[in-house]
């Protein structure tokens, strides 16, 4: 994945997510839909939240304002005092360990990813 999207990353912890959905609505007069993304072999079910079974490896979840046309290029703004940094962590290492053995099950920082989930 990282071929496809890059170094960077967010991650947004579980205790910040309610207040980071609160904080994207009254950033906008624009709708917020969320949710995880459905995948499917279709084509006719393809839409914003619903993309081709390709993909599904990616288990993406997505936050989408108002409505516009397949065109539309002109950007919609999201205007807040301040910033989000306080919900959603930035290219924070992140790292999953078993307790008792100390073996590395999951590491992710910007120079390297490594899952290990076969014990």
């Amino acid at each position: 994945m990282r071929n496809e999207f890059g170094k960077n990353f967010v991650f947004i912890p579980n205790k910040s997510f309610s207040s980071l959905i609160s904080k994207l609505e009254s950033s906008t007069t624009h709708k917020l839909d969320h949710g995880l993304v459905k995948y499917s072999t279709d084509n006719m079910n393809w839409s914003y939240g619903c993309k081709s079974s390709d993909y599904s490896y990616q288990r993406e979840y997505r936050f989408v304002f108002g409505e516009c046309s397949h065109t539309e290029i002109t950007h919609l703004p999201i205007q807040t005092a301040d910033n989000f940094n306080d919900l959603i962590l930035a290219n924070v290492p992140l790292q999953i360990t078993d307790d008792i053995t100390g073996s590395v099950w999951f590491h992710l920082d910007k120079k390297q990813c490594y899952c290990n989930l076969i014990s």
